[in-house]
C-alpha cells in the first residue's frame, strides 16, 4: 500500500515540507488532492482523517497523521529502511 498524503495540489508550505521529507526518504507517496479553495477540507470526508480540516495528513496502512513535524519524526522513526538519509541528524533525547 502506498503511503497517501493529503494535500493542495501544489505542494508548498506544511505539505511541500512533508512531501520533500517523503522524497529524501525515497518513499512513494500518492498526492491525494485536497481543494482548499472550495472548501473540500472542512467535509467530513476530510475530516475524518484530520480533525482540524487543515493539510498536511498522512495515511500509511490505516495509519492517520496530521502536522508537518509529527509526520516527519513518524518517517524517520518508523521509514528507515527505505533510505539511510537522517532527516535529523542529531535528536536531543534519542
Amino acid at each position: 500500500m502506498v503511503l497517501k498524503l493529503y494535500g493542495p495540489e501544489f505542494t508548498a508550505g506544511d505539505t511541500g515540507l512533508v512531501a520533500m521529507a517523503l522524497a529524501e526518504k525515497q518513499i512513494l507517496f500518492e498526492l491525494v488532492f485536497v481543494d482548499m479553495f472550495t472548501g473540500v477540507h472542512k467535509g467530513a470526508d476530510h475530516t475524518a482523517k484530520q480533525l482540524f480540516a487543515q493539510v498536511p495528513a498522512i495515511d500509511h496502512k490505516g495509519f492517520l497523521l496530521y502536522k508537518n513535524r509529527v509526520i516527519c519524526r513518524y518517517l524517520e522513526d518508523t521509514c528507515l529502511t527505505q533510505s539511510t538519509v537522517l532527516l535529523h541528524p542529531i535528536r536531543p533525547g534519542g
